[in-house]
């Protein structure tokens, strides 16, 4: 469906428990070739009516899914920069050249910090 899809999907409201179960699938099955992806699910989630309260509602457990998920797009992002980051990493390194200036690592990483701070993950 991809992050635009489930934006549009979801606008009107995400139901009670939905958020959370995004968070825990995302955490559980998130490799280097979907971080772009995954991404661009967390910022169309973001956008859907009553975020903050769902963010709010989140159990202990689907938090901790976020913070697992945020922690691994992290290294995600720095293992992607590296020559001997994962096999998938260099596979997107090569595919996306020229879109690896230190202007969009940056963007990436404050795109990355603002998820963070939406999903209230510390």
């Amino acid at each position: 469906l991809g992050g635009k899809a489930l934006g549009r999907l979801f606008w009107a409201d995400l139901g009670f428990g939905l958020l959370g179960e995004f968070l825990t699938v995302l955490a559980e099955n998130i490799c280097p070739e979907d971080r772009d992806a995954v991404l661009q699910i967390l910022r169309s989630l973001e956008g859907t009516k009553r975020f903050g309260l769902n963010v709010d509602l989140l159990s202990e457990s689907e938090k901790e899914s976020g913070r697992d998920l945020f922690r691994k797009l992290w290294s995600m992002s720095r293992d992607c920069r590296t020559t001997s980051g994962p096999a998938g990493c260099r596979a997107e390194m090569e595919a996306h050249l020229t879109d690896t200036s230190p202007q969009k690592e940056a963007e990436e990483e404050r795109m990355v910090m603002e998820l963070m701070r939406s999903y209230q993950v510390k």
